[in-house]
């Protein structure tokens, strides 16, 4: 079983003196017996910080130990304040990747046409007004009155599960960190891209590593496109050839400037007079045909959702910390958090429908997304604690299989855009 695979990897890898050798800051950290270990953090970081950091820290240990006091102070917030200076967030990137790597392996994951569907997808998210976030990550522009971040996500849709995180400068653009994110994507993947990213140079590199992709383009980018869009055509097929500076692009990456086969897709969009024109490397219109184009896009809304549960639901700009250090460990364990959580809704997800199939009911149904995120606080740390976790796993799947929301299609709402500053001052942390 896949689950108590994963919660078993983890439990062994924080507690291996390689592997926290490999993600400690120096070697004279971690080597003495603390309260606040190596795997103490780990787990800690992953139990949804959100709260006064005392009162989480005692809410903790109070959990290791089996406690229903959370009154008793075992570690100050001071403590833990300097002993988080020993990690180095790259711990969570390392264990991303073992999640992943079984979950892959080992569980009935769904695809499409066979395929492993990734979606990139970027955002912007606030930082506390400190001048070492500054000189870091910079700000979105000029009258910015605060710092922020550009995250960037490899985002699985149908299974939830985020393959890969990348945090970087504001000037940073979202296709340099499209090109980080294909290292984690493997062949025979298909990732689907929003209007920004289309470039030659991406275009070429997919080709290179033997991954497809589908991404939506303006209607005016390529001549191609633009013919197509003319002629209102549903599709077409066309070579894409190199401009100088695409020439010059790939030249830097070492990537092949020879001209591209690509498909473009026609799609009519109801009340809009622009169509949806989409650029991809599936040529074979009978394997998939243009019918399918509409609904496979559609896809990439939930990387949006992800980000807008782990903005709201977990808190991420929620920080505790105003180093580079603490907030890349902040944003990084509640990743790791979200993905645990996704892996627990896939099994509840099960459940559900084996339920609901022997009780032969209309309507669809899925499992509450935030029940199952207010299921995983605390009892994140119970899993990782215990010998044998599959016992919990299940008490978990089944809790959260318990609370179920009607599957809704079809609905469709204008997007509002709101400009505000931080939502979270460091100084007044929820109660």
């Amino acid at each position: 079983m896949s689950a108590e695979k994963i919660v078993h990897k983890i439990t062994n890898l924080i507690e291996s003196p390689a592997f926290i050798k490999q993600h400690r800051h120096s070697a004279k950290d971690f080597t003495r017996s603390r309260t606040l270990s190596f795997a103490n953090l780990i787990k800690f970081q992953l139990n949804m910080v959100r709260g006064a950091l005392q009162d989480e820290l005692n809410a903790f240990f109070a959990t290791l130990e089996d406690k229903n006091d959370h009154l008793e102070r075992r570690v100050t917030d001071s403590a833990y304040c300097q002993a988080r200076l020993k990690l180095n967030p790259s711990v969570y990137q390392a264990i991303n990747q073992h999640i992943c790597d079984i979950f892959y392996a080992e569980a009935e994951f769904n695809q499409w046409h066979g395929k492993r569907l990734l979606a990139v997808d970027g955002s912007v998210m606030d930082l506390p007004d400190h001048p070492a976030l500054w000189g870091a990550y910079g700000a979105v522009n000029s009258s910015s009155l605060h710092p922020s971040a550009r995250l960037s996500t490899l985002y699985d849709p149908l299974n939830q599960l985020t393959v890969d995180l990348q945090i970087a400068s504001c000037c940073i653009g979202e296709r340099e960190l499209a090109r980080r994110h294909l290292s984690f994507a493997q062949p025979g993947d298909l990732v689907l891209y929003d209007r920004g990213y289309p470039a030659f140079w991406l275009f070429a590199l997919h080709q290179k590593m033997g991954v497809d992709f589908c991404a939506r383009t303006p209607w005016n980018l390529y001549n191609e496109s633009r013919d197509l869009f003319h002629r209102r055509e549903k599709e077409g097929e066309f070579t894409l050839t190199p401009s100088a500076e695409a020439i010059q692009q790939c030249q830097e990456l070492g990537l092949s400037i020879a001209p591209l086969p690509l498909r473009v897709i026609n799609i009519d969009l109801p009340d809009s007079d622009e169509p949806e024109l989409l650029i991809t490397s599936l040529t074979d219109s009978e394997t998939y045909p243009h019918e399918e184009f509409s609904a496979l896009y559609h896809q990439r809304w939930y990387t949006e959702e992800s980000y807008k549960t782990i903005k709201s639901r977990l808190e991420i700009e929620n920080l505790t910390g105003y180093s580079t250090r603490a907030v890349e460990q902040d944003i990084s364990a509640r990743w790791v958090t979200m993905n645990l959580n996704a892996i627990l809704i896939f099994d509840a997800e099960k459940l559900l429908q084996d339920e609901l199939k022997a009780k032969a009911l209309k309507n669809q149904y899925k499992v509450n997304r935030a029940n199952s995120l207010r299921q995983t606080k605390h009892n994140i740390v119970r899993l990782l604690q215990q010998l044998n976790p599959l016992q919990l796993w299940h008490k978990l799947i089944k809790a959260m299989a318990l609370v179920k929301e009607p599957v809704r299609t079809g609905r469709k709402y204008p997007r509002t855009f709101k400009k505000s500053g931080p939502r979270f001052a460091m100084r007044y942390k929820r109660v």
